[in-house]
């Protein structure tokens, strides 16, 4: 909970932000405008004024004037008005169809929805009303001065209002807006769904959920077409970050809301349908069902893409843990095995590798909560190794190798219980035919259990674990063994030569200490019991 946390302050200061930038937005700009026009008409108007006429005599003149001066002064003031509407409904129209083109269709409905956009629409409109019964009630007789001087406050603020409203409509199509305006309205229906039972409201904001949805993924699916690097990875954060802000708020929700409504999940089967409602993942499983279709798009064009999806993911599935949500954790995981299996079957090294450090981190996060996920996680990765071997890129084998290892070294250092099973799974990868078949695979391998056992014998503790190992290794040839052993006290080097998303860490690098330990290993048993 503590990147929520860190996202809630985030929200606070952003809501700081919003009030100067109000004031920087809107009131400065029209108070500029409004003050320099005031100065130069009192500045004209002094110059102009007869001799002998006091300041005050001026002001009246000019505020009371007869009926002729009255109504050729706001006379204009109506046409003025409809320009200023129609030039602005004009460049609105433009501008907005032009974004929608651009991200989503659905952005016409999120302006118009906008206050500020109806709220600035209605004031000239009614300022063009005003300004026709202002112009149809002028008699002879009756001169109607203030309504004339509040027609032209009116025209004057209206026409100040330009520059900032404008200024406002081109930061509200960005891109970091549009998703901000998205996520902000989705999290208030949410908010006020939780207070309510049932009924047609209920209805709506589950529709307002899955359109919201929708509508950023649009927006990520446009971007990732185009490249469009920034907006991508911002889209796959709004939509990640609203569900991970929908999870906390599950239990105080009514039953009727894990309903699924079929027309948001065409594509699947009734039997499926049936199993979403009864785990109650409905919102979470329309999310994943976007990110993978971004998963599939991203895979060619933008591997960052593919990184931001797997760590949101597994931050999805740490949100699901702090809340004790055990089948929105567990859908993580099935997504999890089928982005690796998309990758896989499209032979995509980078993917997968990136999908399985986030998946070794989530399992490494589950070993105090979940062990039994964290061990599950770890099949996962030796099965799709092995299928990466069959696929023809065998190197994901060695490094599924190296995270289960690290797994395994993590358990141990936090004294997780019940590790037994996962070791014995872990050495038995060593022995599967597709493994031995690759020499380069099977060596990996090896050093990896070799790596872990030097882990071992640092902390003095487990005595039983390295037996096990010992017995493993012991049914590989001896000088085979010394080699695996000089070439990994051979490794100098800490990073690897080539960036990479783990920061190029070099998978067979050992402290120095360490390497004296792996030297013990070998002496106590390989070496001295044969």
């Amino acid at each position: 909970m503590k990147a929520l946390d860190n996202l809630e302050k985030g929200t606070a200061l952003g809501e700081a932000e919003e009030k100067g930038g109000f004031v920087a937005m809107w009131v400065v700009p029209m108070g500029l405008i409004m003050g320099l026009g005031l100065v130069m008409f009192m500045a004209t108007a002094l110059l102009d004024m007869p001799e002998g006429m006091t300041l005050g005599s001026l002001l009246e003149d000019m505020l009371r004037g007869d009926f002729d001066a009255s109504t050729s002064a706001v006379g204009q003031l109506p046409q003025v008005l409809i320009g200023i509407l129609g030039l602005t409904l004009t460049v609105s129209a433009i501008v907005v169809q032009l974004a929608a083109q651009r991200y989503t269709p659905k952005l016409v409905d999120l302006f118009l929805a906008d206050r500020v956009n109806i709220l600035s629409i209605l004031a000239m409109v009614l300022a063009s009303v005003y300004s026709s019964w202002i112009l149809y009630s002028a008699r002879e007789n009756f001169v109607h001065w203030w309504g004339n001087l509040t027609l032209t406050i009116i025209t004057s603020l209206l026409l100040a209002l330009l520059i900032p409203y404008f200024q406002y409509v081109f930061q509200f199509l960005t891109p970091s807006n549009i998703l901000s305006n998205i996520e902000g309205t989705q999290n208030a229906k949410i908010q006020k769904a939780s207070q309510t039972h049932g009924g047609q409201s209920l209805e709506k904001a589950k529709n307002h959920m899955a359109n919201s949805m929708e509508q950023v993924s649009d927006i990520a699916l446009s971007s990732v077409n185009q490249l469009d690097r920034n907006v991508a990875l911002m889209s796959i954060d709004t939509l990640c970050l609203m569900i991970r802000k929908y999870i906390p708020m599950k239990e105080k929700m009514d039953p009727a809301w894990f309903v699924p409504h079929s027309h948001h999940f065409i594509s699947i089967s009734s039997e499926y349908l049936i199993e979403i409602h009864d785990r109650k993942i409905w919102v979470e499983t329309r999310g994943f069902m976007n990110l993978e279709l971004l998963f599939n798009q991203s895979l060619k064009g933008m591997p960052d893409a593919v990184s931001a999806i797997a760590l949101n993911t597994r931050h999805i599935a740490t949100t699901a843990r702090d809340n004790g949500d055990y089948e929105t954790l567990y859908l993580c995981l099935e997504y999890f095995n089928t982005y690796i299996r998309r990758a896989v079957n499209d032979r995509n090294q980078r993917a997968v590798f990136t999908m399985f450090y986030q998946y070794r981190r989530l399992a490494e996060e589950l070993l105090a909560s979940y062990p039994k996920l964290s061990e599950e996680i770890a099949t996962f990765l030796q099965y799709y190794g092995q299928e990466s071997i069959r696929g023809g890129i065998p190197f994901l084998m060695l490094v599924a190798a190296m995270d289960i290892g690290t797994l395994l070294e993590n358990g141990f250092r936090q004294k997780t219980g019940g590790l037994d099973t996962l070791l014995n799974n872990f050495l038995a990868m060593s022995s599967s035919e597709d493994v031995r078949k690759v020499a380069f695979v099977h060596k990996g391998v090896r050093k990896a259990q070799v790596i872990l056992a030097a882990y071992l014998m640092s902390t003095g503790n487990h005595k039983d674990a390295l037996e096990t190992i010992h017995q493993s290794l012991k049914t590989e040839k001896p000088e085979w063994l010394t080699e695996v052993r000089t070439e990994l006290l051979a490794v100098n080097k800490k990073k690897f030569w080539e960036v990479t998303d783990r920061g190029g860490i070099n998978f067979e690098y050992m402290e120095p200490a360490m390497k004296e330990w792996l030297k013990t290993f070998y002496k106590e048993y390989l070496e001295k019991n044969g």
